[in-house]
C-alpha cells in the first residue's frame, strides 16, 4: 500500500470514529416533566428525588415541586420513582414518554417512619393493546407489599383517561373504581358506560396505596372497541368558572366539597357588606408550574350549560391553556358522569397540579360525537395564593382579661374584597360547642366584644376561660376567585365537614 493510500485509509477512518463520537452525544432524547404535589390539588413536595427505572437518569423536584427529565427517544416504556425522606414512596409503571410526556403525581407523608417506604408490588390482568368498551371492564388486581404483616394494602382506585383521587367531588366528572379495602387479590370495575366516552386509544390508570401511604400507579395503553354516535351535537354555552384555594383543610373537607359549594360561596358574599378594598395582592403571574401554595388545596370549578332539546353528546372535553393559545385536555367524560350544580348547570373540576396561583387560565368545553365537534366560548379565571388569618390580642394564654375585650387580627394575601366572621366560644363549662359571640367583622382588623348587640351576653363572666378564632375568606370583585383562610365550624356554610383548626387563642378574664 502506498503512503498516500494509508493517509487517505487513516483520514476515512478517523472521520468514521468522529461520526461515530457525535452520534453518540446526539442520540435523539424525549422530555418528561411534570409537578410532584402532595395530594390531589394539593401543594407542591419540593426536594424529591425522581428516578427512571432502577439505574436510569433522576433528578429532583424544585421549590416548586416540577421536575424534568430527558431520556433515551428509544427507551420505550418506563417506571419513574418518587422519594423523600420522612415520605411514603410513589411509583409510576408503563409511562410511554410519546403519549405521556407530563406525569403529575403525588408523595404523602408516611405514616410511620418505622414501616417500610418501599412501593407496592402490583399485577394486573389487564394486558396493553386490548380492547375494551363492548362490557364492563372488569381487572384483576393482585398486590403484595414489603412488609404484609405491618403494611398490608389499604385501598385502591381504578380509572379511566386520567389518574383520579378518592375524595369525593375532588374528581367531578372522572370515571373511577374505588375500593376502599384491599384484600390482595381484588376486582376493579370501570363501567362500559363510562368508556364509551372515549374513542380510539385510551389510558387505564390503577393506583393502589399501602397502609403507609406507599403507592403504585400502574398504567395499560388499551383501544376502545369502535362505535357509532353520529349525533348533531351543539356548542355547551354559559361558562362559569370558579377558582376555589382552601386552606388548612381535613382529608375529606374541602376535597369532597360539592358542585354546590360554587353557589354557596356566591350566596355568602351578596350579603357581604365589605368595602371594595382595591388590594389585589395576588402573585404575579407566571408560567411555571408549583401546584397550590403550602398548606392549600386548590382547584378550578367550570360550569357549563348543554341545550336540553339537543342530542346528548358522547362526551364532554375539558381543556386549559396558560396562554390562550395552546391548549391542554383536562378530561374527557360522559355527560352522565359530569357533575350538576343547584342550577341545573355541568360542572367539571380541574384538580391539576399545573395550576398556579396569580396565572390567568382559559378554559373552554368541546361536545363530541364520532362525526362532530362543537367547541363553546371560552372563559377566563385567575386562582388565588393562600389567604391569612392571624390573631392578635387576647393572645394564646393571656389572663387578666377584660371582659369587653378588644379583638385584633391580620389578614395577608387579601384579594379585592375580604369576609370575615369572629368567633367567641365558651366550651370550658358546656360540651361540645357554645358560640358565646358570632359576629361579621368584614373590613375591619379589630372589633369590641358585643359591638352588634349579637352575643349571649354584654359582658364575658369574670375569672372565666374563653377561646376565640375567626372564619374568613378573599374574593375578587366579579366573585370568580375565592380563598378560604379559616373556617373550622363552617360558619361560611361551604363545606359540611370541617378543615382542621386553625388559630385558635384561649384567654382568661379578670374581674369586673
Amino acid at each position: 500500500m502506498s503512503i498516500r493510500s494509508s493517509r487517505v485509509l487513516l483520514l476515512a477512518l478517523s472521520a468514521s470514529l468522529l461520526a461515530a463520537c457525535n452520534s453518540g452525544t446526539s442520540a435523539p432524547e424525549v422530555t418528561l416533566s411534570g409537578v410532584l404535589s402532595l395530594s390531589r390539588a394539593g401543594e407542591a413536595v419540593a426536594g424529591a428525588t425522581v428516578k427512571v427505572g432502577d439505574t436510569g437518569p433522576q433528578t429532583t423536584t424544585d421549590a416548586s415541586g416540577h421536575y424534568t427529565l430527558n431520556i433515551p427517544a428509544n427507551s420505550g416504556a418506563v417506571a419513574l420513582t418518587f422519594t423523600k425522606a420522612g415520605y411514603a414512596s410513589t411509583r409510576v409503571e408503563n409511562v410511554d414518554p410519546a403519549s405521556m410526556p407530563v406525569v403529575d403525581e403525588i408523595l404523602q407523608a408516611s405514616l410511620n417512619p418505622d414501616l417500610p417506604s418501599t412501593p407496592p408490588t402490583v399485577t394486573l390482568d389487564l394486558a396493553d393493546g386490548a380492547t375494551v368498551g363492548a362490557d364492563d371492564l372488569k381487572i384483576q388486581v393482585k398486590t403484595t407489599t414489603a412488609s404484609p404483616d405491618l403494611n398490608g394494602p389499604t385501598s385502591g382506585i381504578a380509572s379511566l383517561g386520567v389518574d383520579a383521587g378518592s375524595s369525593g367531588y375532588l374528581n367531578a366528572g372522572r370515571a373511577r373504581a374505588f375500593v376502599a379495602s384491599l384484600k390482595g387479590d381484588d376486582t376493579f370495575t370501570l363501567k362500559a358506560s363510562d368508556i364509551a366516552a372515549y374513542s380510539g386509544n385510551l389510558d387505564v390508570h390503577v393506583a393502589v396505596y399501602d397502609f403507609n401511604g406507599n403507592r403504585t400507579h400502574v398504567i395499560r395503553h388499551v383501544k376502545v372497541a369502535a362505535t357509532s354516535v353520529a349525533k348533531a351535537v351543539v356548542a355547551p354555552t354559559d361558562l362559569s368558572p370558579t377558582a376555589i384555594t382552601f386552606a388548612d383543610t381535613a382529608t375529606y373537607g374541602a376535597l369532597g366539597t360539592s358542585p354546590l359549594a360554587s353557589s354557596a360561596l356566591k350566596n355568602f358574599v351578596k350579603g357581604d357588606a365589605a368595602t371594595l378594598k382595591g388590594l389585589a395582592v395576588q402573585r404575579s403571574g407566571t408560567l411555571t408550574p408549583q401546584a397550590a401554595d403550602s398548606g392549600t388545596v386548590m382547584w378550578v370549578d367550570v360550569a357549563f350549560k348543554y341545550d336540553p332539546a339537543a342530542p346528548l353528546p358522547r362526551s364532554f372535553e375539558l381543556y386549559r391553556s396558560s396562554d390562550a393559545q395552546n391548549y391542554t385536555r383536562v378530561l374527557t367524560a360522559t355527560p352522565a358522569k359530569v357533575a350538576q350544580d343547584d342550577k341545573g348547570n355541568y360542572l367539571i373540576r380541574d384538580n391539576s397540579a399545573q395550576l398556579t396561583p396569580g396565572t390567568r387560565y382559559t378554559y373552554r368545553v368541546r361536545a363530541v360525537s364520532d362525526t362532530a365537534t362543537q367547541d363553546s366560548a371560552v372563559t377566563t379565571v385567575t386562582p388565588l395564593g393562600r389567604y391569612t388569618i392571624t390573631l392578635g390580642a387576647p393572645a394564646q394564654g393571656s389572663t387578666g382579661v377584660e371582659t369587653a375585650p378588644i379583638f385584633r387580627w391580620k389578614t395577608g394575601g387579601a384579594s379585592d374584597k375580604e369576609a370575615l366572621l369572629l368567633l367567641v366560644l365558651d366550651r370550658t363549662q358546656a360540651e361540645g360547642k357554645s358560640f358565646q359571640w358570632q359576629s361579621d367583622v368584614s373590613g375591619k382588623t379589630s372589633a369590641v366584644y358585643d359591638n352588634d348587640g349579637r352575643a349571649l351576653t354584654p359582658y364575658l363572666q369574670p375569672f372565666h376561660a374563653y377561646d376565640w378564632q375567626m372564619a374568613g375568606m378573599t374574593y375578587n370583585t366579579d366573585q370568580t376567585a375565592f380563598s378560604i383562610g379559616a373556617d373550622f365550624f363552617n360558619a361560611l356554610g361551604i363545606v359540611s365537614n370541617p378543615v382542621k383548626g386553625g388559630p385558635v387563642n384561649e384567654f382568661v378574664t379578670g374581674g369586673y
